[in-house]
C-alpha cells in the first residue's frame, strides 16, 4: 500500500513540474521529454543510483540544443513534502536554485547528442579521468 501511495505522490508532483514549468518557464526542456545528463563531478553519484550491478555503460557527448541545470533533490524531497510545498520546489527547481549543500545536480537535454567517448563502466571512467586531470593540472571531484 505504502509504495503504491509514493508512486501516486511522484507522479503527482511530476505533473506539477511539469505545470510549473509549462507556464512559467516554456523555453526549458521539459522533464518528460529529456534526456537526462549530468556533470563529470556527478558520475558517482548517478552511476550508484542508475546501475546498482555496476554494468551500464558512461557516455562523453558534444551537445548541442537546449538545457536545463537543475537540483535534483527538489524533486526527490517533493515526495515527502505537504501538498503546499510542490510549488514551492517546482519554482526552485525550475529558476535553477540550490536546494542543499550536498546537492546532486541533473541536466535536462533536449536537442542533438554526438557521443564522444564511451566507457564500458565507472572504473574505467574513473581511470581516463583521473589520469587526464592529472596532466591537465586539474582534479575532477567525485
Amino acid at each position: 500500500m505504502l509504495n503504491v501511495l509514493l508512486k501516486t505522490t511522484r507522479r503527482y508532483s511530476e505533473l506539477i513540474f511539469e505545470s510549473v514549468r509549462a507556464s512559467q518557464f516554456p523555453d526549458l526542456p521539459s522533464r518528460q521529454t529529456c534526456i537526462y545528463l549530468c556533470e563529470f563531478r556527478d558520475v558517482d553519484k548517478w552511476y550508484s543510483a542508475i546501475s546498482p550491478d555496476g554494468k551500464a555503460g558512461i557516455y562523453e557527448f558534444q551537445a548541442t540544443g537546449s538545457l536545463h541545470k537543475a537540483d535534483q533533490r527538489f524533486v526527490q524531497d517533493a515526495d515527502i513534502l505537504p501538498h503546499g510545498n510542490f510549488l514551492k520546489n517546482a519554482s526552485g527547481y525550475w529558476n535553477g536554485e540550490q536546494y542543499a549543500e550536498d546537492t546532486t545536480w541533473e541536466i535536462l537535454f533536449v536537442g542533438k547528442l554526438e557521443v564522444t567517448r564511451r566507457f564500458n563502466n565507472l572504473e574505467m571512467f574513473r581511470d581516463v579521468f583521473d589520469n587526464e586531470s592529472e596532466s591537465s593540472g586539474t582534479r575532477l571531484s567525485g
